[in-house]
């Protein structure tokens, strides 16, 4: 059996025609903007995939989700990324490159992953993938765990939180990324600048915080308006690791450890910072190792306790600056505005200062009064009198080109004085000597800054002296 049905060819294409309108209309309602093109999203979740893929077409800025779907998109990029964030699947967010211009801050939450397109081969240069351009005046990143203080701990209620490859510009904003009260936080190859009011990163009551290969910066131009511009402070933190890193150009202190314990600056470059390069301010039991400090304006490193309580943005509590190691640092030209010394202990308790290297300053080392017990071991330095030491009690041994123990024989011959040179890096503080002959009844010493006299009694005996002597600057 065979039907016929006929339709006219006007009809075909009218209806054609509003099918598309519809289409386009809805389109254009649910997404509000549409890209011009789209980053490739196979079907499917692929292990790995981030729950969203984020980037730029001039102003306009777009969502995907895994599946490959637009879900958000549109002109305010610190709304649908803030959006993004808080959707209880979002567990990693990918950043194109391009520059994402954010006029409020973002906070972030436990177990998210944020990175973008590019990364620390480019940090000498103008062209990082992935631009985070602050244009508020507060916090760019908020790691903000508000948890209560229970029998002495902080409970952190924040945690497992990676943030790598980008670049965090400021224009006028007070801090870059802060955390409080957070744990197990990540920060790897990001670059960090301009911050001008505070801080480049900022850590208070944090705990098991890594910062590898990251860049924080202030980059002044003839238009900054340069107010403490600080680079790192780490406030009543503990266990914190700050690893390979560039600590540069910033208009105060490059890194300022206060209070908390048991942080790790390993292999950074602490340079042309326009105060301390380090800052240890109360810290203790922190571990300052293999680090590059050079051409700040006052000290390399500067160690003092925390005197203060209950002031301040964030308050500090009052702590002892004590079993610090600071080992294995190269200082190289610091003081280029002035100060005591490349490495100044002004105040703190049992200290290790060992095998660090100094060149470059004449001032390389020194211990004020209120510095108690520091252990000053192993460190050469282009300068002859590099070590001053008005500390109580502190041990300055083996440091070469600044002998604090030396030794010797001579022999004495017709006369009961002998003056020989003792090679010390002052005046003796002790001299012990024992003698050839069991004849010899009695003996004294006197020295100044370059040798030493030592006279027997009875006279007419010439025995060989075997002298040690000591310097304690």
């Amino acid at each position: 059996m065979k039907f016929e049905k006929q339709v006219s060819l006007k009809w075909a294409i009218a209806l054609v025609l509003i099918a598309c309108l519809v289409s386009s209309s809805i389109v254009y309602y649910v997404f509000a903007v549409s890209p011009s093109s789209t980053p490739t999203i196979s079907g499917g979740i692929y292990p790995g995939a981030p729950s969203y893929t984020i980037w730029c077409e001039g102003s306009n800025y777009f969502a995907k989700d895994a599946n490959g779907a637009i879900d958000y998109s549109g002109t305010n990029a610190s709304q649908i990324i803030q959006e993004v964030i808080d959707l209880p699947t979002t567990k990693a967010i990918f950043f194109k490159a391009g520059d994402y211009y954010l006029d409020t801050g973002l906070s972030f939450k436990s177990g998210l992953i944020v990175y973008g397109e590019g990364g620390y081969e480019d940090a000498l240069t103008t062209q990082w993938g992935t631009n985070f351009i602050y244009t508020g005046t507060e916090i760019c990143i908020s790691i903000n765990g508000t948890g209560a203080f229970d029998g002495g701990y902080y409970l952190h209620n924040l945690h497992d939180i990676t943030i790598e490859h980008l670049r965090i510009i400021g224009t006028d904003g007070k801090v870059g990324i802060y955390v409080d009260n957070s744990t197990r936080i990540k920060i790897h190859d990001v670059r960090i600048q301009n911050f001008t009011h505070g801080n480049d990163v900022w850590f208070f009551g944090a705990t098991g915080l890594v910062i590898r290969r990251s860049w924080t910066a202030f980059e002044v131009t003839a238009s900054s308006f340069v107010y403490n511009c600080y680079g790192i402070q780490v406030c009543n933190s503990n266990l914190i690791l700050l690893e390979n890193n560039e600590i540069v150009d910033n208009n105060k202190t490059g890194l300022m450890l206060i209070s908390g314990c048991g942080n790790n600056i390993i292999a950074n470059n602490v340079e042309l910072n326009g105060e301390e390069g380090i800052w240890v301010r109360g810290s203790s039991e922190a571990h300052i190792y293999g680090n590059w400090i050079s051409r700040n304006g006052y000290s390399g490193i500067y160690i003092a306790n925390s005197t203060i309580t209950g002031a301040g943005d964030p308050p500090e509590i009052v702590s002892v600056a004590e079993g610090n190691l600071i080992s294995g640092n190269r200082f190289d030209t610091n003081l280029l505005l002035g100060g005591p010394a490349q490495l100044q202990v002004y105040s703190g308790t049992y200290n290790h200062i060992e095998s660090n290297y100094f060149t470059g300053a004449s001032k390389s080392i020194q211990l004020d009064s209120y510095a108690k017990y520091t252990y000053v071991y192993f460190n050469p330095s282009s300068d002859t009198a590099f070590i001053t030491n008005n500390g109580y009690n502190s041990k300055i041994k083996y440091n070469p080109n600044y002998v604090t123990e030396n030794s010797g024989t001579v022999t004495m011959s017709a006369s009961t004085t002998v003056t020989f040179n003792h090679g010390l890096a002052g005046t003796p503080t002790g001299v012990w000597a024992s003698f050839s002959s069991t004849a010899i009844t009695g003996w004294t010493w006197t020295a100044t800054s370059t040798s030493i006299t030592i006279t027997v009694t009875p006279s007419g005996i010439y025995p060989t002296v075997y002298w040690h002597a000591e310097y304690n600057p």
